[in-house]
């Protein structure tokens, strides 16, 4: 959780959002196609959504454990994981 929020976060500050790479390794277009600027501020744009995503399913799941609501957790856990990361990534591709 925190390693995703910190390696979106690092690739964000260092001028290469991390959803650049990842449409990269996925398509058939060139780096430099990707990280022009016709395809920036989207990339940019969706980095930012996963940034949040990723900080506020930490910062969720931080409070749900210290509230010591097990059930919950266990919920919030198995909801925040592979079902709304897919619904993201759906998302981002749509985006």
């Amino acid at each position: 959780m925190v390693s995703s929020f910190s390696f979106a976060f690092a690739s964000l500050v260092a001028g290469r959002p991390f959803v650049a790479w990842t449409s990269y390794l996925c398509s058939p277009l060139p780096l430099c196609m990707v990280l022009a600027l016709r395809y920036g501020l989207p990339i940019l744009e969706v980095t930012i959504l996963w940034i949040i995503f990723f900080g506020s399913r930490f910062f969720l799941q931080l409070l749900l454990l210290r509230s010591g609501r097990d059930a919950a957790l266990f919920v919030f856990y198995i909801l925040s994981g592979w079902p709304s990361v897919a619904g993201l990534l759906v998302t981002s591709y749509l985006y």
